[in-house]
């Protein structure tokens, strides 16, 4: 088995399910049971379609990468003949299949960039919501490496990631947390004070050209410099 590539991910791989699911994503609120964050998984996706034009059919394989406890895993599988889903964090795994018991869905632990456990198969479509602004640029190229090895020839790759810069109310935030851990304090305001759950900021077109390293042709960037980016990107 690899080791996990970079401490952010390590994090994520340790965290327990239990402390909630604003964790998974700032849409969901603190208060949310599972009913509301499957609604809101599902509206994701619907916007996701409508954003994107991503490739949908029952007769098309999905790759979900950092499905989290299967906020959005449900919807997928609506759309799709079958889904792989996949996480670094055990528990929320076990989460995850608790919730979507959905036949057509197989959940995988991955460690790090190691996406070994989606290899046994190629994928139509490879899909990612809320993930990747959480890694290093080197653990991106990894991953984006990783997913044109696993994609069929006219496979698309649509992922989300904030573009949007750092604002200095986010930087003042970021500053306090790190003082508050290093204090002992695991948590403010409701959101871990870990130095590990911070968003790095990716230019768009640093992504665009980490796409094209890894061989795909022509990625397409929708929203660039907002909170909500997407890339579509197709393996040739």
């Amino acid at each position: 088995m690899t080791s996990i590539a970079c401490p952010s991910s390590r994090w994520w791989s340790e965290i327990n399910a239990d402390d909630g699911l604003t964790l998974l994503d700032q849409h969901v609120g603190p208060k949310a049971d599972w009913q509301l964050a499957a609604q809101t998984g599902a509206a994701d996706w619907q916007r996701a379609q409508q954003s994107t034009g991503v490739m949908v059919g029952r007769q098309l394989s999905l790759l979900e990468i950092g499905c989290g406890a299967g906020r959005m895993t449900g919807a997928l599988a609506s759309d799709y003949r079958d889904v792989v889903a996949l996480d670094v964090s055990e528990s929320y795994l076990h989460w995850a299949r608790l919730h979507c018991p959905s036949p057509n869905v197989s959940f995988r632990l991955i460690e790090g960039d190691d996406l070994q456990a989606a290899a046994d198969r190629h994928y139509d479509v490879a899909f990612s919501y809320e993930v990747f602004h959480y890694l290093a640029p080197s653990l991106l190229q990894a991953y984006f490496d990783a997913v044109h090895r696993l994609l069929r020839p006219g496979g698309q790759f649509v992922f989300e990631l904030n573009t949007e810069p750092l604002s200095w109310h986010t930087r003042c935030s970021v500053l306090v947390r790190r003082i508050l851990h290093a204090c002992g304090r695991q948590s403010w305001r409701g959101w871990p004070t870990s130095p590990h759950f911070v968003r790095k900021v990716h230019p768009p077109e640093t992504i665009a050209a980490r796409l094209t390293q890894a061989g795909f042709s022509r990625p397409r960037i929708i929203n660039p410099g907002r909170r909500e980016t997407w890339f579509v990107a197709s393996r040739s």
